[in-house]
């Protein structure tokens, strides 16, 4: 069954394992500037974007799992 699984997630909604890790990946990389300068207000809206999808992401696996 977790095969079964694991082939609809991805057809259905792509890697979200993989997602999950990209968007992670991509705050921390945002955070990590922080700590050297100020961001953007692209920088800024971008991380905020992120964490989002973050959240959206979290619930689909959530769900997945229910």
């Amino acid at each position: 069954m977790g095969k079964k699984l694991r082939q609809w997630n991805k057809s259905t909604f792509g890697d979200q394992n993989l997602k999950l890790a990209d968007i992670q990946n991509s705050i921390t990389t945002l955070e990590n500037l922080s700590d050297v300068r100020p961001l953007s207000e692209t920088e800024k809206t971008k991380l905020q974007g992120l964490n989002s999808d973050l959240w959206e992401v979290n619930r689909r696996v959530e769900d997945i799992w229910r």
